[in-house]
């Protein structure tokens, strides 16, 4: 009897007045919710409703007929005065506390006891719910409503309220629900679906569906038409911009039992047909959320279960029953489909599906990898047949599983789903039939957006392409070739526009157009896509580095030039965009790139009236240049002219060959030439036509400007026709333009708007200049023009406190000063401009340099900071004047000591542009050898403050080019050694190193100065000043990073595979510069002539300091595994030392002889110590006193050493042939007797290493013809054969034997900077960034490029065979774990993975009770562990994960708040979520085993006594009680006699006892082992 029949049965058989207890109660609630509802009250509450709850519950029997009315009218009062202003008071959606949430429960519990005392009330009780629903509905409350309006009812509380009611209901079969009432329910079924909109997530799985699910059951009447409006809503979900994405798949689980029975009965409403369905569920399979990807995964499992199972025909809607190939059918495919015919295949197919879906959840590669393969299984199941039928599955699902790839957190595994996308070859998969285009012009393309996807592979050599890369071009070829023309527009279209819209980094964006430009040339891209690429170009291609950016814009311009469609897209589209590609970075006449667009518009079409015919364009230019010319009377120019000139100017460029004056029907240049005459009329008649606009004259020169910079030649050519129209245009209206100049600088700028106009009057004024080269009549024009600027500062005073109008006067007049002057440096010395470099030079004695450029004084108008780049411009302007003078003029203008200190206060208050002509000023003052040593450091810390300051400046590098120059200057550096100008340049380089290791390209540009200045006549002995310098030159050079090596690998490929880029100016700076300053410091180094003196000494000094910083090195870091920063370091010193070995003095050879020993016994990389030995084997070759020492040296590494050892027998080997020959006997006999006892060493390593040196001392002295040592030593001929003719012995040696150093390396022939620099680090596993190939040293060297080379070494090997040699035969690091592969064949074999059944997957929590898994619940009388006594969480949390994975069926916790100790969880996972777990103190144990062996269980305690039993002897009942001891104690006396039994684990070994964790395993797998036994006997 429980304890509400107990209750009952006292009520009823008592005088208890139930109705004045009740009363009391109600009452005495009712008074206290009156005054209001209170917090800190919500535990008399609790007490007060589940009282009057159980008297309900008790009196049920009490309140007959005669008590009927009482019990309505009380229970409508309860409802009505205390129910509800608790629902209103109730807000759990603000507050989660526990109390708060058992006032919930047992006000829903007292909600529905009084709502089904009859129909009336619990009608009456619907209706307020409903009410309460429908102001929710109308309001769409959030949390903020209910704190503000207390009146406002949460949506959590009527939910929670209204599953109590239905629970109650579904408990009392015997309840008859009348038709009203049924209809009451439809209404709340429906506004509850509606409300799932507005709900959370967490909210619908734990009160929404449970709810929905209760109200089906009741309502049967009605099932279907529910079942639909959930299916509405999911519906509605999938399709609009919900932001939860969750929503469906809860649903769907939630609901699973009616969507997709078990019995396979699906009344009406089968979603299975339905392809929207499959949509939902394809998003989730590879959705960004797991728990969609788990929930969608779970409903595909059971659905294809029910259908294996079933064997019943389902197919998606729109299949027609066909699936015939495009042209013999127009059926469709179904994304899902089932026959019985099929069943065995299809079965297969989702078996793989699955597995790989599943496995995609892991995170361990090792386990994903040999399950890849089967996605060739899905790839040959959406292959159509041959003959009729449809393919078994649908290819949207090879999307699901691609794009699921693409999301993954391990790279190998989205490389692999992008390799796989790639390969699909689109000739067998109905990719058209399907609606599988859309997939690999959009998401496809999108996935392959992760750059580390394109690194260049493992093994490939420098320059080589990623993989990925190529199978790109392969891939946009397959589909171009299986396309047929109607679908490939709408593929190519989808494919540009999705590179134009997504979020593109340069890289993956640079391969894919690389790509698309290999395509034949097809006709397909239309306008819209044409506007997406303009926005993309104005956008996203902008803020891209200048390197990638002009790629990136060759290929695209190559891509229009092959794919426009001239039917779809007009011109004035296409040359839109022409006019926005960089000339300089892309489209430079004559470049390849450029010759593509004149063949793209000389293209002949069929419409001779088309505006892409030859008469079409020509008019088309007319057009644009008479509505570029257009002006109004008070218009004004501004920068936005610039974008129609360029349009003119391109176009006009590029129709001025000879293939488009073909096209047009007339001579070549003729265009260019009409476009000419219009400027030449319009700019000769600028100061004769009072009437003409002056914005008319600028946009004439502009678009003249435009011209001359698209015809992209440096200097103007008599061979080019475009450049002796345009030099005949300049020539025909010089006289015009420089008058017309002249007058707008001095009285024509009055405005801030009017800057513009000075730029373009510079920019015409440098284009005259060009064009008139050295011409007598060009030089008269400038002469004039100068003198007309030159008069305004020579004629009025100059003044800082001019107005505005005076202000941009002197900036204009000393702009055409400072642009002449640039001009006139570059020029070559003529007359012309002989009288030009005077007239300036005698204007510089009359002019005082000034620093500063104010403002316009009583002029607010004026920005600050927008003045301040006028100021720069006249500031750059008037030093470029400055630079001429010192550079070209014949005579003394300038005093140098008065310009040297105005130097110093520019370089301080000017800009950078300023900066860098003053720097190239100073660099000209000091070359005159008149500056004094302190103004000399004065003026290189002003230029050094000036450099930093540009650091973080887009002129950075000009500033730094212009600094290096000044520095390293060479009237600089043959200052004395120990003079403060040394010491500054010193400290320079330090700086400069030390930035150089954050900005790539700082180093190579000192580099590259000091080289110049060091390597001129008789200057190579100053660099003995610079020793410190050198050494860190030699040894420059970072780890590299990834991303950056992946840069240096993408200009390598592109510049090896020559893809039509024109030389872009920053292209150097994304090269590896480490490898670049090692050049140049070597090249320096080899410089140095043996037979001089002083070059000795200083090659001894650097060697020396080699040595130094090599002990320095090796001391300071830790990290010395291979390819570490130390280990490159050390072995990049070693190569230095090496290469000047032999030019030190002889007073240093033992001092070097014997570091390279102490170096040895050190040293434990392999690259580092075969130069260490080459070293020494040059010393001994050199030297005879030093051979005489070298048998000691066995004696002294005899005992210790082995690393040494081997080295020492290496030496050995090298020495013999390369000596005297009269010293070749007794050094082979002496080396013979030396090595054969090493042969017999204990270490392995010398005892192989003997062996092979023994072998090959052999064959040399054969070789040598010494016959008397073969003749004296025959045993060794035995021991040579023996070391054969042994496998295991043969193995070894024969390897190392065939090694590079044994077998190749000839130490005095292959002496050389390839071998040094390129074959030693290739060949003993040093990373690419320290191979230098030896083409690159003559490049520093005019010279060497013309054969000579260095003195004392080659720059390239003779002919030999190292590419013979493979370097994996005798590395010391033998294993490298190469990138995962997928294995070829795997697809079938055993894996580390198992589909998970859907019945045994874990849904949410909320709605896991509500759906029938078919899962078989555990026996409710099986196994009882009992875990009292463990007070160690860990212990506990693993055997709840035990105990949940073999099904106990009770789990008991001294503590439940065990279950939320974070040790606890992390080893049981959620195992304590899945099994019944009871608190049973320690001291409580007693009282519950007795309860328990009452209840018919064995008590079996795992303790070792004297009466214990052995497991393997013990044979469990099947109500078992488990009881497990402490830790340390064991179980307590006391309770192992209450204990019926106590069980061992028979044991092996030393150890008394296992860990409590290990034992209860034991024992719970043994007793279900049992258990399974039995299950099997009995049913067999």
């Amino acid at each position: 009897m429980d304890t509400d029949d107990f209750l009952k049965t006292i009520v009823i058989n008592s005088n208890f007045d139930l109705k004045e207890t009740l009363s009391k109660l109600v009452s005495a609630t009712e008074s206290r919710l009156k005054a209001g509802f209170q917090q800190a009250d919500i535990n008399l509450y609790i007490h007060e409703l589940a009282t009057i709850n159980q008297v309900l519950i008790s009196g049920e029997g009490f309140f007959n007929k005669e008590n009927k009315n009482y019990l309505i009218t009380t229970s409508d009062r309860i409802i009505g005065n205390i129910c509800e202003p608790l629902v209103q008071s109730v807000l759990p959606s603000t507050d989660s506390g526990t109390n708060l949430q058992v006032l919930l429960g047992v006000l829903g519990q007292l909600y529905s006891q009084c709502a089904l005392v009859d129909e009336e009330t619990l009608k009456n009780a619907l209706c307020r719910l409903e009410g309460h629903i429908n102001i929710f509905l109308n309001e769409k409350l959030s949390k903020s409503n209910f704190e503000s309006d207390k009146g406002l009812v949460d949506f959590r509380t009527v939910i929670e309220v209204l599953k109590y009611i239905v629970s109650a209901v579904c408990k009392r079969p015997d309840f008859k629900w009348t038709k009203e009432q049924n209809e009451k329910l439809d209404a709340l079924f429906e506004k509850l679906v509606t409300s799932l909109d507005i709900l959370t997530v967490n909210v619908i799985g734990t009160l929404c569906i449970p709810v929905l699910l209760k109200i089906l059951k009741i309502n049967e009447i009605s099932y279907t038409e529910n079942v639909r409006k959930v299916w509405s809503q999911i519906l509605l979900f999938s399709t609009s911009s919900v932001e939860d994405k969750r929503k469906p798949f809860i649903l769907l689980c939630g609901f699973a039992n009616q969507f997709f029975p078990v019995d396979g009965n699906v009344c009406n409403l089968d979603i299975r047909r339905d392809t929207q369905f499959w949509t939902i569920l394809q998003a989730g399979l590879h959705s960004k959320d797991s728990l969609n990807r788990k929930r969608a995964l779970y409903l595909l499992k059971r659905i294809v279960d029910i259908c294996e199972r079933d064997g019943a025909d389902v197919s998606s809607e729109g299949d027609s029953g066909s699936g015939q190939h495009v042209g013999h059918s127009e059926g469709r495919h179904p994304v899902f489909w089932w026959e019985r015919g099929q069943s065995k295949a299809l079965s297969k197919v989702w078996e793989d599906f699955i597995l790989l879906a599943e496995v995609l959840e892991e995170k361990q590669v090792h386990v994903i990898k040999p399950l890849l393969p089967r996605m060739d299984t899905l790839l040959k199941a959406c292959t159509l047949p041959k003959e009729t039928g449809r393919a078994l599955l649908h290819t949207s699902w090879l999307k699901v599983v691609l794009l699921r790839c693409s999301l993954h957190e391990s790279l190998q595994v989205i490389r692999w789903g992008a390799n796989t996308a790639l390969a699909l070859d689109v000739r067998h998969c109905p990719v058209i039939e399907q609606g599988f285009l859309k997939y690999l012009s959009g998401e496809m393309l999108l996935s392959l957006r992760e750059p580390k996807l394109y690194v260049r592979e493992v093994g490939s050599g420098t320059g080589s392409m990623p993989q990925i890369a190529e199978r790109l071009v392969t891939f946009f070829q397959g589909c171009w070739h299986a396309l047929p023309s109607s679908h490939r527009g709408v593929y190519f279209c989808g494919t540009v526009e999705t590179l134009c819209g997504g979020d593109w980094g340069p890289i993956p964006l640079l391969f894919t157009l690389r790509a698309l430009a290999a395509l034949p040339p097809a006709p397909c891209l239309d306008a819209n896509t044409l506007r997406a690429t303009r926005k993309w170009l104005t956008a996203d291609l902008v803020s891209m580095y200048s390197f990638y950016r002009g790629m990136i814009q060759v290929f695209f311009v190559k891509i229009l030039t092959k794919l426009i469609d001239k039917t779809l897209v007009p011109l004035e589209e296409v040359l839109q965009i022409l006019s926005l590609v960089g000339r300089d970075e892309c489209l430079v006449r004559g470049s390849v790139v450029w010759q593509d667009c004149v063949q793209f518009l000389a293209q002949p079409v069929e419409d001779d009236t088309s505006g892409w015919s030859g008469r079409g364009i020509k008019m088309y230019i007319h057009k644009i240049l008479k509505q570029y010319l257009e002006t109004s009377i008070d218009s004004k120019y501004s920068t936005a002219d610039s974008v129609p000139a360029l349009t003119v100017a391109r176009l006009v460029m590029l129709t001025s060959t000879d293939t488009m004056a073909t096209k047009m029907e007339e001579s070549p240049c003729k265009t260019v030439a009409e476009v000419c005459e219009q400027v030449i009329s319009v700019v000769n008649s600028i100061n004769s036509h009072v009437y003409m606009s002056p914005h008319l004259a600028d946009k004439a020169l502009l678009l003249l400007n435009m011209l001359a910079d698209e015809m992209g030649l440096s200097a103007w050519s008599s061979d080019d026709p475009v450049s002796v129209i345009l030099q005949g245009t300049v020539d025909r209206c010089k006289g015009e333009m420089v008058r017309y100049i002249s007058t707008q600088i001095i009285q024509g700028c009055t405005q801030m708007g009017d800057v513009w106009r000075i730029q373009l009057y510079m920019d015409s004024v440098s284009m005259l200049g060009k064009a008139g080269g050295g011409h007598p009549g060009q030089g008269a024009d400038l002469y004039r023009l100068l003198e007309t600027c030159i008069t305004p500062f020579l004629n009025l005073q100059f003044t800082q406190s001019s107005g505005l109008h005076e202000k941009l006067q002197q900036l204009g007049c000393m702009g055409v000063l400072g642009t002449v002057a640039n001009f006139l440096s570059n020029s070559p010395a003529t007359q012309a401009c002989s009288d030009l470099i005077g007239q300036l030079s005698d204007f510089m004695k009359k002019w005082k340099i000034i620093t500063n450029f104010n403002k316009p004084t009583m002029d607010i108008s004026v920005n600050k900071q927008e003045w301040g780049k006028f100021s720069s411009q006249f500031l750059t302007s008037q030093w470029q004047v400055v630079q001429l003078v010192l550079d070209r003029s014949c005579g003394p203008c300038l005093d140098i000591q008065e310009l040297l200190p105005l130097a110093r206060e520019a370089l301080t208050v000017g800009v950078e542009e300023t900066a860098i002509v003053v720097l190239k000023c100073l660099k000209l003052a000091i070359s005159k050898n008149t500056v004094g040593e302190e103004a000399l450091c004065d003026i290189l810390d002003g230029s050094w403050m000036c450099l930093q300051g540009a650091r973080r400046t887009i002129t950075f590098w000009d500033v730094l080019d212009a600094f290096t120059c000044l520095a390293f200057h060479p009237a600089l550096l043959v200052s004395p050694k120990n003079s403060p100008v040394i010491a500054k340049l010193n400290i320079y380089a330090e700086g400069l190193l030390e930035l150089g290791q954050d900005k790539n390209g700082v180093v190579n540009a000192m580099c590259d100065q000091l080289y110049a200045g060091l390597t001129g006549p008789g200057m190579i002995i100053n660099a003995s000043k610079f020793v410190p310098l050198i050494v860190q030159l030699c040894m420059f050079g970072n780890l590299v990073q990834r991303c950056v090596r992946q840069v240096y690998d993408i200009c390598a490929a592109l510049e090896m595979t020559r893809e039509h880029c024109p030389d872009n100016p920053r292209l150097n700076i994304v090269k590896n510069e480490d490898i670049e300053v090692k050049v140049k410091v070597i090249s320096l180094l080899c410089h140095l002539d043996p037979s001089d003196p002083s070059h000795c000494h200083l090659a001894t000094s650097v060697v020396k300091e080699c040595l130094k910083k090599y002990v320095a090195v090796s001391k300071g870091s830790a990290n010395r595994f291979s390819n570490s920063l130390v280990h490159r370091q050390r072995h990049r010193l070693i190569q230095t030392v090496l290469l000047l070995q032999g030019l030190v003095t002889k007073d240093y050879v033992d001092e070097l002889w014997a570091e390279m020993w102490v170096s040895l016994e050190v040293e434990t990389q392999p690259s580092v110590r075969h130069i260490l030995e080459w070293v020494i084997i040059w010393a001994l070759h050199r030297h005879q006193h030093l051979r005489l020492q070298l048998w000691s040296i066995f004696d002294k590494y005899r005992n210790t050493k082995h690393l040494t050892m081997s080295s020492l027998l290496c030496i050995v080997i090298h020495l013999g042939p390369k000596l005297p020959k009269e010293e070749q006997e007794v050094f082979y006999r002496q080396a013979l007797g030396n090595v054969l006892p090493w042969c017999m060493a204990h270490h392995f390593q010398t005892r192989l290493y003997s062996q092979a040196v023994l072998s090959k001392l052999w064959a040399q002295a054969g070789r040598l013809g010494l016959t008397a040592i073969h003749t004296a030593n025959p045993i060794l001929q035995t021991i040579v054969d023996f070391n054969q003719e042994n496998r295991n012995s043969t193995k070894n040696v024969r390897k190392l034997l065939d090694s590079f150093f044994f077998k190749f390396l000839d130490f005095k022939d292959d002496f050389s900077l390839e071998t040094l620099y390129k074959v030693m680090p290739q060949m003993t596993g040093l990373s690419e960034e320290d191979w230098i190939a030896p083409e690159l040293f003559p490049m520093t060297c005019p010279a060497w490029a013309l054969g000579s080379g260095p003195t004392f070494i080659n720059i390239r090997n003779p002919p030999n065979q190292f590419d013979k040699c493979d370097p994996s035969l005798w590395k010391y690091t033998t294993l490298k774990l190469a990138e995962a592969e997928v294995e070829e064949g795997g697809g079938e074999r055993d894996v580390q993975k198992k589909i998970m059944p859907w019945r045994q997957m874990l849904l949410e929590e909320e709605v896991v009770s509500e759906v029938d898994h078919g899962v078989k619940v555990g026996p409710t009388d099986g196994l009882v562990v009992v875990t009292s006594l463990i007070n160690k969480v860990p212990n506990l949390g693993g055997l709840c994960r035990t105990s949940e994975i073999f099904g106990v069926s009770e789990y008991v916790l001294g503590k439940l708040q065990y279950v939320e100790d974070t040790s606890f969880q992390g080893l049981s996972v959620t195992a304590h979520k899945w099994i019944p777990i009871t608190e049973v103190h320690e001291t409580d144990l007693s009282d519950y085993l007795q309860q328990r062996r009452q209840a018919g269980y064995t008590l079996v305690g795992v303790e070792q006594t004297a009466n214990s039993v052995s497991l393997t002897d013990y044979t469990f009942p099947t109500k078992t009680l488990l009881l497990l001891g402490n830790e340390k104690e064991g179980i307590p006396v006391d309770l192992i006699s209450q204990l019926d039994v106590c069980v061992e684990i028979p044991q092996q070994g030393v150890i008394r006892s296992l860990n409590v964790h290990v034992s209860g395993a034991i024992l719970i797998w043994e007793y279900r082992r049992q258990q399974l036994m039995k299950e099997t006997s009995s049913s067999s």
